[in-house]
């Protein structure tokens, strides 16, 4: 298993049953998750990702699996170009 500190290419048994959810930020905006345990995946646009002093960048069709950290993950659009994502946790 891939693990870059608090995010893992692999992900959790219980997220692969959940029905994602398709999360849209403009550029400039920033969302906050905080979740057990959550798979993101890029459907378009670059999503910055930063928690726990581990930031990590993610382009159109990477994903990743987020764990629960000391703090909440922050997330924003990069770019000129929305940034829509599929969140499932």
């Amino acid at each position: 298993m891939a693990r870059i500190g608090i995010f893992q290419k692999q992900s959790c048994a219980d997220v692969e049953r959940s029905q994602p959810t398709r999360v849209t930020l403009q550029p400039g905006q920033i969302a906050r998750l905080n979740p057990r345990c959550a798979r993101l995946r890029v459907l378009t646009g670059v999503a910055y990702i930063s928690r726990d002093h581990e930031d990590i960048v993610l382009r159109r069709g990477e994903g990743v699996t987020v764990r629960r950290g000391r703090y909440n993950a922050l997330i924003s659009a990069e770019g000129r170009v929305p940034l829509v994502l599929e969140v499932a946790s």
